[in-house]
């Protein structure tokens, strides 16, 4: 019986770590696993949006009801951190916006206000109780409900305006706003992609033919030759999405990607000039975009730019609903005393990036001593 007994568990062992010829052995998905890291901005962050340049002190923003800013260019310690901004805006921060070189908060009561660099303004909302609010070009958008049902968008000039005006009526609640330098295109939940220039005081007439449908996300990206397109996800009511390109204003082409893009949107750039935008995923983790080629990737493949090892993206990152993606800024290059790891890339090349889940806390790929002193994704711990 013991000989029995025996032989079953070395047959056990043996059939555990040959797990079949197309998969991976059991063992060496165990020591892939990653053990979790907790976030020093937990629960369900908000998007991530960025105030200012490579010389005008950027700043990247996020909020989970209270505002954290990131800023590259006043490192503490050596080191850039994620802190609690000193002065909050008030109420349980919704959402966030940027616009120009100003910083916008909406609370849950629909309160927008502006920080101006020492306190926070409030905005007259126009008699509107705003739902989002996304930045432009000069111009702050906000989405509110109206009267009877449906939704209207309201817009404000960022820098001389104290208050939203009503420009139009429209089926679907805003859902997000880009700026090419010419041209700005909202996104509806319904309508589909209007198409203005600015200052707008009206919506124009029909969406972009084309367009119509659930707009779930909006880019503006520089491509590799340095022109500024807008890229869009448009999703239907069956779940499958649909990358839409704009350039110069004109609608460039519409590519298939599939199901469960969140709408979150991030422009991706190595430090040899390879560019991808990673758009974010409802079930999960984020797809590499190469627009160039007109290719979709899942990081850790053949053809992936993002990530180094794949089983690691799979075990953390790839497990989390991802709503917003944002890379780390590039720093004023008159900083020359932040270390190789803290200047927005990473060691290998590969750019920081921050990603808010669903309802995980605030993630990044980034280098890491621990785990094995290699850039992996894990919960964001300020590089620590």
């Amino acid at each position: 019986m013991k000989t029995i007994q025996s032989g079953a568990g070395l047959f056990l062992l043996v059939s555990l770590f040959f797990c079949g010829c197309d998969q991976e052995p059991l063992f060496w998905n165990i020591s892939q696993e990653v053990v979790p890291i907790k976030p020093v901005i937990e629960g369900a962050p908000s998007r991530i949006v960025k105030v200012g340049d490579i010389l005008n002190q950027p700043v990247l923003y996020v909020t989970n009801g209270t505002v954290w800013e990131y800023n590259l260019n006043s490192p503490e310690g050596g080191k850039p951190v994620w802190k609690k901004m000193r002065i909050q805006p008030g109420g349980n921060t919704k959402t966030l916006a940027a616009a120009d070189s100003y910083l916008f908060a909406l609370n849950m009561e629909g309160t927008v206000r502006r920080w101006n660099g020492s306190v926070w303004e409030e905005i007259d909302g126009g008699g509107s109780r705003p739902q989002q609010i996304f930045g432009a070009g000069t111009a702050l958008f906000a989405g509110a409900p109206r009267d009877g049902g449906g939704y209207r968008i309201l817009n404000m000039d960022t820098s001389t305006g104290n208050a939203l005006t009503h420009m139009g009526d429209t089926e679907g609640l805003l859902m997000g706003a880009a700026w090419d330098g010419s041209y700005c295109y909202l996104g509806t939940t319904k309508d589909g992609i209007y198409k203005i220039t600015l200052p707008a005081t009206s919506l124009p007439g029909p969406v972009d033919p084309g367009s119509e449908g659930i707009i779930a996300g909006l880019l503006a990206y520089n491509d590799e030759t340095g022109q500024t397109r807008v890229g869009a996800i448009r999703a239907d009511s069956n779940g499958g999405c649909d990358f839409l390109s704009y350039e110069l204003g004109a609608r460039e082409y519409t590519q298939s990607l599939g199901s469960h893009f969140s709408g979150a949107m991030a422009y991706w750039k190595h430090s040899d000039g390879s560019i991808r935008l990673l758009l974010g995923r409802h079930n999960g983790g984020y797809e590499e975009y190469d627009p160039g080629a007109r290719m979709l990737v899942t990081p850790g493949e053949t053809a992936s730019f993002t990530v180094e090892r794949d089983s690691r993206y799979t075990s953390t990152i790839g497990k989390y609903p991802v709503i917003s993606l944002y890379c780390a800024p590039q720093p004023d290059p008159s900083i020359s005393n932040l270390p190789a790891y803290n200047n927005g890339y990473n060691p290998d090349g590969r750019p920081i990036i921050f990603a808010s889940t669903g309802m995980n806390g605030l993630w990044s790929y980034r280098y890491r001593k621990t785990g094995g002193s290699f850039s992996y994704w894990n919960g964001e711990d300020n590089g620590n």
